[in-house]
């Protein structure tokens, strides 16, 4: 028996399980490398155990199917997120279900119609789990796994995008939950969180919170798994690290990861709050609209995130909390304000676009009475929104946009029938437009 979480998606697995080809079928990949990685994380027994799932893909994919299981009986699966996440993008169905003793997951990700995952590298979804604050501290792996349920079988299998090919089994890379006793301070790091458009330079600061002076500290982090982010160069004047005796950094450009060393063995680091460092990235100019994580990791073999105590206190290294932070990259679209020289409209217009029919571009005006915050949502014929044209705040006036035929995430829309929706204070209007290739 299992457990459905979510029934559409549950009765869509069903059919895939149970017909042929099916996505517990194994095919050949036609091109590496098709990867799905298992984080490996640090978890409080007094808290939940948070594990990140990424996959990479160098094909469309029309459908993911992802069975992991671990092997304590002590914590049990509760829930799966997709939010922030690559197929978080309306463009795929979303799902999973539990087995009844809580040690197996299959997560599934069916494409809507012919817009399938593009192709990328980044975060599929965060998997939840929960134990009793009894639990003594130990290493529980995650792995994939097959799991057969009566006539129907689940294991990690992607299909590209024709939905007759068999699927094929990506290299999967384990992982595991690490429960540590809870920490004997709070002791803290923590990264912003930040707003970007693709070709902005942004500072990310680094945050940190120490109840003892610090001899040392060491910050080890992956900043997004991706080529959206370019590390520029790390910053410390005006931050508390300014004192260190020595500031060093490391980065590993392919893999995006970033291992910075702070040592204070002239002036001890003081007990306070406060930056400890920026971080300078510039968005790529060619970003779609996503969300970039940075989250502590391992660096090569054994360089983790961790603060020493000074001689005087032991001289102990011990690992601080750590929030993560995140970059929500969001695309501009190009707005030209056409108002006439001393006429300013004087009620609220949304223009039908032209030309219409487009291909592959076409003009919307919309005419503003009074500045305020202006929205303009493109749907498709489900009511799924595929495009954000504006939003923010316009002037009064007459301006106008061009929509390029794209989703949010860069993939070119299909023939059909499209909405476009104005909205700013309490006014709203739809109007229909036709993509005809």
């Amino acid at each position: 028996m299992k457990r459905p979480i979510l029934l559409s998606i549950l009765t869509a697995a069903l059919v895939i399980g149970s017909t042929i080809p099916s996505l517990a079928q194994s095919g050949i990949d036609p091109n590496q490398p098709d990867t799905l990685i298992v984080d490996s994380t640090v978890a409080y027994v007094s808290g939940v155990g948070v594990i990140p799932i990424v996959f990479v893909n160098d094909e469309e994919l029309s459908a993911i199917e992802v069975t992991l299981e671990h092997n304590s009986p002590e914590i049990v699966i509760d829930s799966f997120s997709f939010a922030g996440s690559r197929v978080d993008l309306g463009i795929t169905t979303n799902g999973f279900m539990v087995s009844d003793d809580s040690t197996t997951i299959t997560i599934f990700c069916l494409a809507s119609g012919s817009t399938l995952v593009p192709t990328g590298k980044g975060l599929l979804g965060k998997l939840y789990v929960s134990y009793a604050e009894t639990i003594s501290p130990q290493l529980i792996p995650f792995d994939t796994v097959t799991w057969i349920d009566g006539f129907i079988q689940y294991s990690t299998t992607f299909k590209g995008e024709n939905m007759l090919s068999l699927p094929f089994i990506p290299q999967c890379i384990s992982g595991y939950l690490d429960i540590q006793a809870a920490p004997s301070t709070m002791d803290s790091l923590w990264l912003d969180t930040l707003d970007a458009t693709p070709g902005e330079q942004i500072a990310m600061n680094i945050y940190a919170y120490n109840e003892r002076e610090l001899d040392s500290v060491a910050i080890a982090l992956d900043y997004g798994s991706s080529t959206v982010l370019h590390l520029d160069s790390v910053s410390y004047e005006g931050t508390r690290s300014q004192i260190a005796s020595y500031k060093g950094v490391q980065h590993w450009t392919g893999d995006h990861k970033l291992y910075a060393v702070f040592k204070f063995d002239i002036t001890p680091l003081p007990s306070d709050i406060g930056i400890l460092a920026t971080i300078h990235f510039t968005v790529d100019s060619t970003s779609p609209e996503t969300i970039i994580n940075i989250d502590t990791t391992t660096v090569g073999i054994d360089w983790t995130t961790e603060f020493t105590l000074t001689d005087n206190d032991g001289g102990t290294s011990f690992t601080p909390i750590f929030t993560p932070g995140w970059v929500d990259i969001k695309v501009s679209t190009a707005i030209e304000d056409i108002t006439p020289e001393r006429s300013l409209p004087t009620s609220f217009e949304l223009a039908q676009n032209y030309p219409n029919p487009f291909n592959p571009s076409t003009s919307i005006e919309l005419s503003l009475p009074q500045a305020g915050h202006v929205t303009l949502d493109v749907f498709n014929v489900l009511g799924q929104k595929v495009r954000r044209l504006i939003d923010q705040c316009l002037s009064a006036g007459v301006h106008r946009v061009v929509f390029d035929g794209r989703t949010s995430w860069g993939s070119q829309l299909a023939t059909g029938v499209y909405f476009y929706r104005l909205q700013s204070d309490d006014f709203s209007e739809t109007k229909k437009m036709l993509l005809l290739k």
